[in-house]
């Protein structure tokens, strides 16, 4: 059997409606790692953030922060971190936008508060950066601001380069960001909520939200490597029936 990539976001993807940690998709995760596959988080949250939830639940490899950083817990085996931070910063907050919490934490990109508005936000904030080599993506938690040529499908491709791992990537996401991703995996799994962009390119779209669809998707997967049937194409008709 070829070696399996799970590649999967966290937020919105791991978590439920109330974004709080479904312990019932870590434990199949946790069976898939032991069953053979490489189980990869792929986030846009801070590299610590990354760093603490991979170690307490067992995952060895992460991607974080939009693509920007990536490695072990505490050990970033890659930076691609956006120039001119300070410079950024300051015209963000001139024009009423402000970093999140964990911003200071961030080794790679910057995290805003989404407005009332983060659509518009995000239309308006790279009018105000286009003299930077940057994008802007809103993840429906927080926008990131990234390097041009950065995002969660290059960091991903990124870690498996360096780790010189060679399989079939099966990506798992909710948002925006996860697009990039989606494009790069040779199989992409996404909620009923996640936006038309996203549902778009997915190879599956699943009816059910949030960790609920993982949990679907998850289930099918486990069963499959259990039974030895894994094949792509087993695995779509599963989902779709």
């Amino acid at each position: 059997m070829a070696r399996i990539v799970i590649a999967t976001d966290v937020d919105g993807t791991l978590t439920d409606n109330r974004n709080i940690l479904d312990l019932e998709a870590i434990k199949l995760l946790r069976e898939l790692k032991d069953l053979g596959a490489e189980v990869i988080l792929v986030s846009s949250h801070a590299f610590p953030a990354l760093s603490t939830l991979a170690e307490y639940l067992g995952f060895r490899y992460f991607v974080a922060e939009t693509g920007g950083c990536g490695g072990e817990p505490w050990n970033p085996l890659f930076i691609h971190a956006v120039t001119n931070r300070d410079r950024i910063l300051n015209i963000l907050r001139d024009n009423g936008y402000y970093p999140t919490g964990s911003n200071r934490f961030r080794l790679a990109d910057i995290s805003i508060r989404p407005p009332s508005d983060p659509d518009k936000a995000v239309i308006e904030i790279k009018r105000l950066l286009d003299d930077f080599d940057v994008d802007v993506v809103y993840s429906g938690f927080a926008i990131h601001i990234h390097r041009k040529g950065v995002d969660k499908g290059y960091g991903l491709r990124k870690l498996l380069d360096i780790l010189s791992i060679d399989g079939t990537v099966i990506a798992i996401g909710d948002g925006l960001n996860d697009v990039p991703l989606f494009r790069v995996a040779d199989f992409s799994i996404a909620p009923i909520n996640a936006p038309e962009p996203l549902r778009r390119i997915a190879t599956v779209t699943l009816p059910y939200s949030f960790s609920m669809a993982t949990l679907h998707a998850l289930k099918n997967i486990v069963y499959l490597f259990k039974f030895r049937k894994f094949d792509l194409g087993v695995l779509e008709n599963a989902l779709r029936s």
